[in-house]
């Protein structure tokens, strides 16, 4: 998407995209399949993506400072229409609102009761299942990111890394000590719903940023082929269905987002060269749809099949009978994804696009900060 902060940057919206797609079939075509493929995986991708783009956004500033409320206007710009307009939309019809709710709508994600299921923990899911709790997590990090790129500046890489390495630390010990009393399913949902729980993840995105963005890699010349590339995604599907769920909970979300991490330089290493290309101006445009279609999918999902357009659709075109439920799932995505799509370029045309135009520019020069040597304090007395 294009920033007023940064120049633009294609492959990562092409991989919002894909982020966005995978977490839509794993919800729409819920089953054992989508479960072994792992396909949530789209979540840590898109939490890995964001620590990567904003580091390189303020990277690539060099002597400017972020401008701390300026930097916020433009994540609620980004973040809170749409959200806003789904929130008004299930106040129509939900009479069970509590305080609680609206606290969650800014970024707490607190549980509104136990959470011993994964529909419980999934904070929003009781509300036309809106996939809302990332927004909590993404929105934490962007309150804490200008600090932490700020120590990042002054302290080099060794603060993301000591800092990386202190939450992984607090992860097992907050998990060994609760292991027993709550067990390990309980601990892996609240771990999973919250933002300490994938705090791990943006700084993985971070660090893989600076590693990429400080060194010349002799290895891209070698490794950046779209051949190679294809033997990445192969390679990663089978390190994630066979490793993944074998490591110690605390340790899951950095696995995943050192895969995720490579993936996404990998990426934009191998189609960097396609910028003017009809694929890359298709997928440029899909990916500035992510965030409805990640909001949306499941919304416009339940809608079809409560208005029977779904069983007419297998009705008219197969006969299920002769397929098992989640094969049926599969098929319906051929009625689900278009109409997913194009609702999410209205919902991007009407909704989210408009307040994008008012962003503003969040980076000022640090020279401009520092007073004149001779006028410093000149003006005021001390006492």
């Amino acid at each position: 998407m294009i920033s007023l902060n940064t120049g633009y940057i294609g492959a990562l919206d092409h991989l919002r995209f894909f982020a966005a797609m995978l977490i839509a079939v794993f919800h729409l075509a819920n089953g054992e399949f989508v479960h072994y493929m792992h396909l949530d995986i789209g979540v840590p991708l898109f939490f890995t993506l964001s620590g990567y783009l904003f580091f390189i956004i303020a990277y690539n500033q060099k002597e400017k400072e972020i401008i701390y409320w300026k930097f916020l206007y433009n994540r609620i710009l980004r973040i809170y229409p749409l959200i806003t307009l789904l929130f008004l939309l299930t106040v129509v019809i939900m009479d069970n609102f509590t305080a609680l709710d609206f606290i969650n709508l800014f970024g707490l994600n607190l549980p509104g009761k136990p959470r011993n299921s994964w529909a419980s923990g999934d904070w929003g899911g009781q509300y036309l299942s809106f996939n809302w709790w990332t927004i909590g997590v993404e929105f934490t990090f962007y309150l804490l990111f200008p600090f932490i790129f700020k120590f990042y500046k002054k302290y080099g890489i060794l603060f993301l890394v000591k800092l990386f390495i202190f939450i992984i630390i607090l992860k097992f010990l907050l998990y060994y000590s609760f292991l027993e009393e709550y067990g390990w399913k309980k601990l892996g949902i609240s771990f999973n719903y919250s933002f300490f729980g994938n705090f791990d993840i943006f700084i993985i995105g971070m660090i893989v940023a600076h590693w990429t963005n400080t060194k010349t890699h002799a290895f891209y010349a070698i490794f950046s082929s779209k051949l190679f590339f294809i033997f990445y995604i192969v390679t990663m599907w089978y390190m994630i269905i066979n490793f993944a769920d074998e490591l110690p909970l605390p340790l899951m979300t950095s696995y995943q987002a050192l895969l995720c991490g490579g993936l996404i330089v990998l990426y934009q290493n191998a189609f960097c060269k396609i910028k003017d290309s009809f694929i890359n101006k298709l997928l440029s445009t899909l990916g500035s749809t992510s965030f409805s279609v990640y909001l949306l999918h499941d919304f416009i999902k339940n809608g079809i099949n409560s208005m029977g357009i779904g069983d007419l659709f297998l009705n008219m075109f197969v006969d299920p009978s002769k397929y098992s439920s989640e094969q049926l799932q599969f098929i319906l995505l051929i009625l689900y994804i278009p109409i997913i799509l194009i609702m999410s370029n209205l919902s991007f045309n009407i909704i989210e696009e408009p307040f994008l135009s008012m962003r503003v520019k969040y980076f000022t020069n640090l020279k401009k900060l520092r007073k004149p040597k001779n006028e410093a304090y000149s003006k005021f007395p001390t006492s």
